[in-house]
């Protein structure tokens, strides 16, 4: 079950980044108009990948940590815990 999980976290990665692809190239084409349509589809986009990042965040934090505690040490926890505010920031 632990595998599963952690293959729909990176499936969620994925996921997430051909999203952020699709923003970054409507972000770039509102750079040159700014159609009513255009708009809609920019806020749509963003909005999909807000949700995903949130329930994948929220994943993250109760069933990820969960598994971190009873596999790694107190240390490397502390460690992840680190890199993951980073990343956040």
């Amino acid at each position: 079950a632990d595998v599963a999980f952690l293959d729909s976290l990176e499936s969620q990665h994925q996921e997430a980044e051909a999203i952020y692809s699709q923003l970054k190239q409507l972000a770039a084409e509102l750079d040159t108009s700014a159609e009513p349509d255009l708009i809609a589809r920019y806020r749509a986009t963003a909005e999909i990948l807000r949700r995903l990042y949130l329930a994948h965040i929220q994943t993250e934090d109760e069933i990820l940590t969960a598994l971190a505690r009873r596999a790694l040490a107190p240390d490397e926890i502390t460690e992840i815990a680190k890199e993951m505010r980073h990343r956040r920031t």
